[in-house]
C-alpha cells in the first residue's frame, strides 16, 4: 500500500521507508488493524504533514474520514474481521489492498477539493 502510493503520489520515500511499514501486515502481525489501511495512513501523512503531525491541525480530521470510509467498504478495520471475506489463498490480501487504494484515493480526492473551496 504504501509503495503503490509512493509511486502514485510521488512522495520521494525511499525503500528503507517501506521495510520500515512491513510489521504492519496482518493487523499488526496479530489481526489487529488491517496493514493496507494502516498504510493508507502512513499515506495520508508523507502527503500532508511537513514537519510532524502536531503541526498539521487536520491530520485528525483526515485520519478519521480515511479510518470512517475503510471501515464502511471493508465492514471493519480488523484485519481478523477482513481476512475471512477478503482474503484467498491465491490472492492473498490483493483485493484489499485493491479496495483500500480505491477508499485512500476517494478520501484524498475529496479532501484536496474541500481544501480548495476553502481558499
Amino acid at each position: 500500500m504504501l509503495q503503490a502510493g509512493n509511486e502514485y503520489y510521488h512522495l520521494g520515500l525511499h525503500e528503507k521507508d517501506m521495510i520500515m511499514a512491513a510489521a504492519f501486515g496482518g493487523g499488526f502481525q496479530v489481526g489487529d488493524i488491517c496493514g493496507a489501511l494502516s498504510g493508507a495512513a502512513c499515506v495520508i501523512s508523507s502527503r500532508y504533514v511537513e514537519t510532524k503531525a502536531h503541526d498539521y491541525k487536520d491530520m485528525r480530521e483526515i485520519t478519521q474520514k480515511l479510518v470512517s470510509a475503510f471501515q464502511e467498504r471493508m465492514g471493519s478495520r480488523l484485519c481478523s474481521q477482513i481476512k475471512p471475506v477478503f482474503h484467498t489463498k491465491e490472492t492473498k490480501c490483493e483485493n484489499t489492498v485493491a479496495i483500500s487504494a480505491e477508499v485512500l484515493e476517494q478520501v484524498i480526492q475529496e479532501w484536496d477539493e474541500a481544501q480548495k473551496q476553502r481558499s
